[in-house]
């Protein structure tokens, strides 16, 4: 009888464990959709004022926005706390430089997994080398 209770324990335990993960998982999908995100800042650099880098997170795994001067939408994948990015097409438009530089740094930043945290309001995705991009939901 001990032997049984313990094992149910276990269970209840190993169970519990995945839960828990899956749990945290959709927590970080029910605060990342629904949501327009404007970037303040871009792999710890700020952006340019009154430029409009964003991004919006679909439930279904989609992600769309503007990279600065440029529309875009792809995919994404969320495992635990770490997005990862698919492929991306984008329109083509001509920018200023600096625009450009910003938009550049943009996509690379989504070329990479990064882990998803928020912090009083923010979205902050961190890469793998620490650098931070922030994001405020658009009002």
């Amino acid at each position: 009888m001990k032997t049984k209770f313990v094992l149910a324990l276990i269970v209840v335990g190993v169970l519990s464990m995945g839960c828990a993960k899956q749990e945290g998982g959709e927590d970080i999908l029910i605060q990342l959709t629904d949501k327009v995100w404007v970037a303040e800042y871009i792999l710890g650099v700020p952006v340019i004022d009154m430029t409009h880098s964003s991004i919006e997170f679909g439930k279904d795994g989609t992600v769309s926005g503007l990279g600065g001067c440029n529309s875009y939408h792809g995919s994404y994948t969320l495992e635990g706390n770490v997005v990862s990015f698919g492929p991306m097409a984008a329109t083509m438009r001509a920018c200023v430089e600096a625009i450009s530089d910003q938009e550049m740094r943009f996509f690379q930043s989504l070329a990479q997994p990064q882990a998803v945290k928020f912090k009083n309001g923010l979205l902050l995705l961190i890469a793998q080398d620490g650098k931070i991009s922030k994001f405020a939901v658009q009002d």
